[in-house]
C-alpha cells in the first residue's frame, strides 16, 4: 500500500454552473474519501500504511460551502496522524487560498511563480431588498469563519485579515509568505547550460552625455588620477611585451573586426609642431576628442584626457558624417548624403486620385453588393415553404383533399405552435 499520494485540485471547488446554465462540478470533498479509501462505517482509511498526502492547487477557487468541507477532510486525516502537505503549483485564489491553511505545520509550500489571492465572499443575487439584506447577512456569517482560519494560520488580528480581504490583493509567492499565509517558496529547478566564465579584460568605456554622472563623494586629485592612469598603462603594457627592454606590443587589448572591405587607418604623420586639441559631438550628444584633424588614421578619445581609447564601431557625427573606429583611430569616414529632391507639387497630386473618383468606385462596389444580396434573398423566398416552390412536388399541404377532412398532422401542427 503506498506510504503517500498526491491529490490534484485543479479547476473549479464544488458545483458551478458553464455558459448554458447547466450545472457542472468540479473538485469536490468526496473524492478525497475515494481516494484514501475512507471507510463511511467505522472512519477508517483503507490505505493503513499511508503516512502523508500532498494536495498540489491549481484553482481559481468556487464554492465556499465545498471548500470548508474539504478542509475538514484535510483536518480529519491530520487526526489519523497523517502528514498534510499543500503546494500552490500555479494559483490559489479565493476559497483555493483558504485551502493552503489546511496544511500541517510547515508544509505549506508555494512555487516561486505561483499567485496568492484571498477576499470577502462572493455570490449574485436576486429579488427584493429585503431578500438581498438577509443575502448579505448569510455571506457574512460565512466571512468570520474564513477569517478564524486564516489568523490560526498566519497569526494577524482580526481588523488585519478584514483589511486584507477587502483588498483582494494578489499576492507573489514571496509576499504571500512575508503575510503569513505559506511556510516555504519552493526554488526554480531549471537545468540549462552553464554560463561560461567569461575572460575579463581592459576595454574603454564609451558614455553619452545623458549618462554621465558626477559624484563629489569620489571625487580624485588631477594628479592622483594621472599616476592611476600610468600604473595600468603600464600593467597592460607588460602583459603584450616581447622584450621588456625595447617594450614593443605584440598584441591589441581589443581583436580587429572581422571580414572588415573597408580601408585601413593610415599611420598618422608625425608632426613638427604640437596638434591642437580638439572634440566633434555625436549625434547622440556625446563628445569624442582628439588631436588636430578629424581625417583617417585619427587617435579618437572617449575623455579630454586621451585616457580612454574610443571604442570600436560606427559612429554618426552631429554634422552628418559617420566615422568607424579600429584600435581606437579613425579607419574610415563617410560623408553625409545630400537629402533628395521633394517632389513638385503638381506630380505628387498626379498620383492621389480625385474625390470624386473615390467616391465613384464606392459607389460601384455598394451597388454590386446591394444586386447580389437581392438574388440571394429571391433565391431564398422561393424555398420557403407556403410560397409555390418548396420543392418538387411544390408547397407543404396539411389537408386531406380525396375526403374533404382535415389531416391527422394538423392537430400536430397546432400543439406544436401553441
Amino acid at each position: 500500500m503506498p506510504k503517500h499520494i498526491n491529490i490534484s485540485i485543479n479547476g473549479p471547488v464544488g458545483e458551478f454552473e458553464d455558459e448554458w446554465g447547466y450545472t457542472c462540478y468540479g473538485f469536490m470533498a468526496n473524492y478525497i474519501d475515494w481516494m484514501v479509501g475512507f471507510n463511511y462505517e467505522d472512519g477508517s482509511i483503507g490505505y493503513s500504511d499511508l503516512e502523508q498526502v500532498t494536495f498540489r492547487i491549481n484553482s481559481d477557487g468556487g464554492s465556499v460551502t465545498e471548500g470548508f468541507e474539504i478542509l475538514s477532510k484535510m483536518e480529519m486525516l491530520k487526526e489519523k496522524s497523517i502528514k498534510v502537505e499543500v503546494i500552490n503549483d500555479s494559483r490559489a485564489y479565493s476559497i483555493a487560498s483558504l485551502l493552503m491553511q489546511g496544511a500541517s505545520k510547515g508544509m505549506r509550500k508555494s512555487r516561486s511563480y505561483a499567485l496568492f489571492m484571498a477576499h470577502k465572499p462572493w455570490a449574485q443575487c436576486t429579488g427584493n431588498a429585503d431578500e438581498m439584506r438577509k443575502y448579505a447577512d448569510y455571506l457574512d456569517k460565512y466571512e468570520m469563519p474564513m477569517i478564524r482560519v486564516y489568523m490560526a494560520a498566519s497569526g494577524k488580528t482580526e481588523e488585519e485579515l478584514q483589511a486584507l480581504l477587502r483588498e483582494e490583493r494578489f499576492m507573489t509567492a514571496e509576499e504571500a509568505k512575508a503575510e503569513g499565509f505559506i511556510d516555504e517558496v519552493l526554488p526554480i529547478n531549471i537545468e540549462g547550460a552553464a554560463p561560461a566564465q567569461a575572460e575579463k579584460k581592459a576595454v574603454a568605456s564609451y558614455n553619452p552625455k545623458s549618462n554621465q554622472v558626477q559624484s563629489n563623494n569620489m571625487a580624485i586629485t588631477k594628479e592622483e588620477k594621472e599616476g592611476i592612469v600610468a600604473s595600468v598603462i603600464e600593467g597592460v603594457k607588460s602583459l603584450f611585451t616581447k622584450d621588456a627592454d625595447k617594450n614593443k606590443p605584440t598584441a591589441t587589448a581589443k581583436p580587429k573586426p572581422a571580414a572588415s572591405t573597408k580601408p585601413k587607418p593610415k599611420p598618422k604623420a608625425q608632426e613638427v609642431t604640437e596638434p591642437v586639441a580638439a572634440s566633434t559631438e555625436t549625434s547622440d550628444g556625446a563628445d569624442i576628442f582628439y588631436e588636430g584633424e578629424l581625417e583617417q588614421g585619427t587617435e579618437v578619445f572617449a575623455d579630454a584626457e586621451y585616457t580612454e581609447a574610443l571604442e570600436d564601431g560606427l559612429y554618426d557625427l552631429a554634422d552628418g558624417r559617420e566615422i568607424e573606429v579600429v584600435d581606437g583611430a579613425v579607419a574610415n569616414i563617410t560623408e553625409a548624403e545630400e537629402e533628395e529632391e521633394e517632389e513638385t507639387e503638381a506630380s505628387a497630386s498626379a498620383k492621389k486620385p480625385t474625390p470624386k473618383a473615390k467616391a465613384d468606385q464606392v459607389d460601384n462596389a455598394l451597388e454590386k453588393e446591394v444586386k447580389a444580396l437581392q438574388a440571394k434573398l429571391e433565391t431564398l423566398s422561393k424555398q420557403v415553404p407556403g410560397s409555390g416552390n418548396a420543392g418538387p412536388k411544390g408547397a407543404q399541404e396539411f389537408t386531406d383533399k380525396n375526403k374533404g377532412k382535415a389531416h391527422p398532422l394538423d392537430s400536430v401542427a397546432a400543439k406544436i405552435r401553441k
